[in-house]
């Protein structure tokens, strides 16, 4: 299986992670977007499975017009149940114990940018996924390659992902 161009196990347990902001296929409200406040929005995860280490966690587009583009990437050092409104936009950010090592999005700069599609573009999708790992990764550099690079089918146990639509 794929979400976007990420390959996941058949084995791996499908996980069911949301916002509390919007629904699945529903809008994205306009202060997580680049004509609002541009902050990341709240995540929710349901249920971790047992094994789980570590997290990586992405916010594309995949109908950009040239192709996915990422508006946020960052690893986890350990399971986490929610993740907050308003991520600040730093490397590295601690929520209570746990770390989150931000990369660089698609836009260049460290941490989420929310929906921007040019106008007149029409709806676009924008995908959370959230990989869920066996194994605790060291993060050296700051882009999608570098987050994803250590990662093995065989390290993913688990996955969620959500979709938010959003036009200008």
């Amino acid at each position: 299986m794929e979400i976007l161009d990420i390959k996941i196990p058949d084995n791996a347990i499908k996980v069911n992670i949301y916002s509390s902001s919007f629904r699945d296929l529903e809008k994205i409200p306009k202060d997580y977007t680049c004509e609002g406040k541009n902050i990341s929005f709240p995540i929710v995860i349901e249920e971790i499975p047992n094994n789980t280490k570590s997290m990586l966690l992405f916010v594309e587009d995949p109908d950009a017009p040239g192709g996915i583009f990422r508006h946020w990437i960052a690893y986890i050092n350990k399971p986490i149940k929610s993740i907050p409104p308003g991520i600040k936009k730093e490397r590295i950010v601690k929520i209570d114990d746990v770390q989150i090592i931000q990369g660089k999005n698609d836009f260049g700069k460290i941490g989420y940018d929310g929906p921007c599609p040019p106008k007149g573009h029409g709806k676009h999708r924008y995908y959370t996924i959230i990989l869920f790992l066996n194994k605790e990764l060291y993060i050296d550099g700051w882009f999608f390659e570098d987050f994803i690079r250590y990662v093995k089918e065989e390290n993913i146990v688990g996955y969620g992902y959500f979709i938010g639509i959003y036009e200008r």
